[in-house]
């Protein structure tokens, strides 16, 4: 979720990056939505903004930037069909998350799902509990915008 944000507002945060539009690709949203937090409103106004395609070319040049390695096994398409699916609804994400994106950057569910425009994502525990990032972002990030989450408890199947 946070690359399709960081995506979708790229070209707002080339702007205001006084380190120069490469560092824009590469530090972590978080950073730059504390660096900018006067200029939040555009940087949402932005998200709104944003096409899929202009979304996809984003997400191409911040994987190539190296960033790869923080979000393994995410692709394109992924993001293509995020931005469809929560297109309308990524401002007023942003804005959440943005109201505290440091606490926000952590406690995202560890699967994230989409499917004919249907978004699902899934916690799995298997002995632990949720966290305070994780009950804090989903508590207030996701929940608060009508999307399904679930909380899988894994257990060992025993054998008799």
């Amino acid at each position: 979720m946070l690359l399709l944000m960081k995506a979708a507002c790229l070209e707002r945060l080339m702007e205001l990056n006084t380190l120069g539009a490469a560092d824009s690709l590469t530090r972590f949203l978080e950073a730059q939505f504390v660096i900018n937090a006067a200029h939040l409103d555009s940087i949402y106004a932005a998200i709104g903004r944003a096409t899929t395609a202009r979304v996809r070319r984003n997400f191409d040049a911040i994987y190539a930037a190296g960033v790869d390695e923080y979000y393994p096994g995410v692709t394109g398409e992924l993001i293509e069909q995020l931005h469809r699916a929560l297109g309308p609804q990524l401002p007023s994400i942003a804005a959440r998350f943005g109201s505290d994106a440091y606490c926000y950057r952590a406690g995202w569910p560890d699967l994230t799902a989409v499917r004919d425009g249907d978004v699902l994502f899934r916690e799995i525990k298997t002995s632990d509990k949720l966290h305070r990032s994780q009950l804090e972002t989903i508590a207030n990030v996701l929940l608060p915008e009508g999307l399904t989450v679930d909380v899988l408890q894994l257990a060992e199947l025993r054998m008799q």
